[in-house]
């Protein structure tokens, strides 16, 4: 089976990018929110600023983002780790231009988290910039990063990408699949001709997402569920939805584009989520989400 089973009370948390500082984890906490982990924004080696806004473009349930990997100082971003009060887990998101890179970023931040994700699939580059695995075998970074931690590790793939030769290829490194991301798309405004975003093109998510990656979901359980966790991140924002991801082979569940709210109402979403959950797994007759991980009708 794994390396490392993540297990996390109630199976849900953040997807990172949203709600990513330690300081707004901290404030949530005291509001009452009840989550099982909290996942921080990707951090890199470099210090970057990421594109110039604008970087967020919504139109109806579209919703858009090239914020460019953005990432704090290194030591900065420890600093904010020592001092974090919270008492749900953190889970720390990495990304990197070289298998190096997310081996030193994880052997650094390893004694503050929980689990590691690995980015491998981020959209929201700076013009011009590749992406990671358009430059390095997926392999070498994760034999890279499980060389430097025992704990679980999670490789974030996308939709967009060959996630099933990727997971074969990986397979032996990682505890856990994370599906998906965002998907890079385009929106052009009508008069200037200009796109809405300052780094062009952005990564799509929401509503639209969830299909796809439910998708995604499926054909990986369905391949490899017995050797690997999958966690299912994309369009969530009822309790129905965690039910169905379940069903495709997803047993944790990350939360994105849906928390793009005030404070008090991400503090009510999480609490209510879980309740809707534990009224539908009744009506199902079982006792928990592992009850009904991969059990679907598609078939």
């Amino acid at each position: 089976m794994y390396y490392k089973e993540l297990k996390i009370s109630p199976p849900f948390m953040n997807a990172s990018g949203i709600l990513s500082f330690v300081s707004v984890f901290e404030y949530l906490e005291k509001l009452g929110v009840n989550v099982g982990a909290w996942v921080t924004k990707s951090i890199g080696q470099k210090e970057r600023n990421g594109n110039e806004n604008p970087v967020i473009h919504q139109d109806g349930d579209i919703l858009m983002n090239s914020v460019g990997l953005s990432s704090p100082n290194l030591d900065d971003f420890e600093k904010e780790l020592k001092e974090y009060k919270g008492k749900t887990p953190l889970i720390i998101s990495h990304y990197g231009e070289k298998p190096d890179d997310y081996a030193r970023s994880v052997a650094r931040f390893d004694k503050y988290c929980i689990a590691h994700e690995i980015n491998l699939s981020c959209p929201n580059f700076i013009p011009g910039e590749k992406s990671v695995l358009e430059k390095v075998n997926p392999q070498e970074i994760l034999k890279a990063v499980r060389e430097k931690t025992n704990k679980p590790i999670i490789a974030k793939l996308s939709p967009a990408q060959d996630y099933l030769e990727i997971t074969e290829r990986i397979l032996d490194y990682v505890d856990y699949i994370c599906c998906g991301n965002t998907i890079r798309g385009l929106d052009i405004e009508p008069i200037s001709g200009f796109s809405y975003l300052s780094g062009r093109f952005g990564g799509i998510s929401g509503e639209v997402l969830r299909p796809i990656t439910m998708k995604m979901v499926y054909e990986i359980y369905k391949e490899f569920g017995d050797k690997i966790g999958i966690i299912a991140c994309g369009g969530i924002s009822k309790p129905e939805h965690i039910i169905s991801y379940a069903r495709a082979g997803a047993s944790l569940f990350q939360i994105g584009t849906a928390l793009a709210k005030p404070s008090v109402e991400i503090v009510n979403f999480f609490n209510t989520l879980g309740d809707g959950i534990e009224t539908l797994l009744k009506k199902i007759g079982v006792n928990s989400i592992e009850d009904i991980v991969g059990v679907n009708y598609v078939d």
